[in-house]
């Protein structure tokens, strides 16, 4: 710097001061050595607070307090921790942070041989917001491409692509595999007594039922029409047709008082279970040929492709 004029110094410390960029320097026991009033404001401090101070020390002031930083931590010893953990573990290193008032910046840490940080973060809160835009608008599309709008069930078509991966994993493994595919007894009558409105009303119920009876990995989609399927995994032969029972009897049971006192609603289904079929059509179409037979019997049960 001794061969930099002292006025272009005194630009370049004007402009490292007044910048809405967050400068700092942090000495190897992470005091601060230096900031600018953008960076104090993080922490809701002036540069005069920060100077000098240890960077712990304005984190907790400003999480005591409530203002400056987000932390998402209920404990900030713990976040502390693992924040220094990171500090110093690369020469160059970029991360992000938020603030309450959601101001994002995109900050980059160097640190050197003796353990010095500079730090330096740039505002980049649009950028943000577009890029949590878009993951939100792409997980809406996602939403509206693989679930039925109806039941908020999965569709058909994503239905498949999970058996296709089931089907793959399990292969490896001597683990069992379960489809069951379930058909709603009659809905035709029922549409035509009580018209769509109350035939969508018995979709939607049967569906929040098929959600509250199956287990957190498991996976129900509506096929179609009155028909619906569920992949089980690593599920055997005995509890396939266990739970396949449990929802059969616990629609049988069901009152839809809201469309009429004296409606009964019942359902015919077929499984198939296995750890070696190789194709996800021949596994659904067993399952299928098994719920014709159910309907063929005389409706109302369970049948099991052997």
């Amino acid at each position: 710097m001794e061969n930099i004029p002292s006025i272009i110094q005194a630009m370049l410390l004007d402009n490292i001061l007044n910048t809405n960029d967050a400068i700092a320097v942090f000495g190897p026991n992470d005091a601060i050595l230096f900031s600018n009033k953008t960076f104090a404001g993080l922490y809701d401090l002036s540069v005069n607070e920060v100077n000098g101070k240890l960077w712990q020390d304005c984190v907790k002031h400003s999480y005591i307090n409530e203002t400056g930083l987000k932390y998402d931590t209920d404990n900030i010893e713990n976040w502390l921790h693992k924040a220094n953990k990171l500090r110093r573990s690369e020469i160059q290193r970029t991360f992000e942070i938020n603030t309450l008032k959601d101001r994002w910046y995109l900050c980059n840490e160097t640190t050197n041989e003796q353990g010095y940080i500079v730090f330096h973060g740039i505002e980049n809160t649009r950028s943000k917001q577009l890029e949590i835009e878009l993951k939100n608008t792409t997980e809406k599309l996602t939403l509206l491409a693989t679930t039925d709008p109806l039941t908020n069930l999965y569709n058909r078509r994503f239905f498949f692509m999970r058996l296709k991966d089931e089907i793959n994993r399990y292969q490896r493994t001597d683990k069992f595999i379960s489809v069951i595919m379930l058909d709603l007894d009659h809905f035709k009558q029922i549409n035509d007594q009580y018209g769509h409105k109350g035939g969508d009303e018995v979709l939607v119920t049967f569906a929040k039922l098929i959600k509250k009876l199956i287990r957190p990995y498991d996976l129900a989609a509506r096929m179609g029409g009155e028909e619906f399927a569920i992949i089980l995994p690593n599920t055997n032969m005995h509890e396939g047709q266990m739970i396949a029972e449990r929802i059969r009897q616990s629609l049988a049971k069901l009152t839809f008082k809201q469309i009429s006192p004296d409606l009964k609603v019942t359902i015919s289904i077929g499984g198939m279970t296995s750890n070696s079929e190789l194709n996800a059509s021949k596994f659904t179409l067993k399952s299928d040929n098994a719920l014709y037979k159910a309907k063929n019997n005389g409706r109302n049960q369970v049948v099991w492709c052997k």
